[in-house]
């Protein structure tokens, strides 16, 4: 929509059908990726496309600004999807903030106090702050 102004995608998962394979190897028995989209990548391969941020970055859309933030320790969506994500961006020539928080896991969001200095949420409040204020 040319009502969205900037972008602020948090710890996602950007490839599903890498997103899926990572967690076949973590768990055969249930993939998260396949009950989110209710089939596997080989019964409905357009799907996995469909539901992957990282397949539908376009030079049209190039002007948003772009905030990426994810965890390295992040034991649920493996943080090279960010860093994949990240380069594709720049490769189109988006404009990309990228914070990439050494100690996070998977849901430092919301589990996290934001008075509590070192943590996650107190260093991305200010900087979420600042691009939010130059990006609208």
């Amino acid at each position: 929509s040319t009502d969205v102004k900037c972008l602020i995608p948090v710890y996602g998962p950007f490839d599903m059908f890498t997103h899926w394979q990572r967690q076949l190897n973590l768990n055969p028995e249930k993939n998260n990726s396949e009950v989110y989209l209710g089939k596997s990548p080989f019964e409905d391969p357009q799907l996995y496309f469909d539901a992957s941020p990282i397949k539908h970055v376009k030079f049209a859309k190039n002007k948003m600004p772009v905030m990426l933030i994810w965890g390295h320790l992040d034991d649920a969506v493996n943080p090279e999807q960010s860093a994949n994500f990240m380069d594709v961006l720049k490769q189109a020539r988006f404009q990309v903030t990228a914070l990439q928080l050494p100690h996070a896991a998977h849901f430092w969001w919301g589990r996290e106090a934001i008075n509590e200095p070192t943590s996650s949420c107190a260093i991305v409040a200010p900087r979420l702050l600042h691009f939010l204020k130059t990006s609208l």
